[in-house]
């Protein structure tokens, strides 16, 4: 499953959390884990990670770099 909000300030831990605890908290006994990138919006991912019963994984910075390239070739070729 893929959610996607906006964010006013979309680097803020806080934020972030409040957003994915809104989201996932109603249904946190489905969720087995969440998979971020390196951001500075999972600072505080130890959070999520007792609010929602789950663990946090991180994306490696090479995947990352490669899954954006993909996404980048996707949008701009339509």
């Amino acid at each position: 499953m893929v959610i996607n909000r906006k964010f006013q300030n979309s680097k803020c831990a806080e934020d972030v959390n409040k957003a994915v605890i809104e989201e996932l908290g109603h249904i946190k006994k489905y969720v087995k884990s969440i998979t971020a990138d390196n951001g500075p919006e999972f600072i505080r991912f130890h959070e999520l990670e007792s609010a929602l019963n789950t663990k946090i994984f991180f994306l490696p910075k090479k995947l990352i770099d490669i899954l954006s390239c993909s996404l980048d070739n996707i949008f701009q070729n339509g």
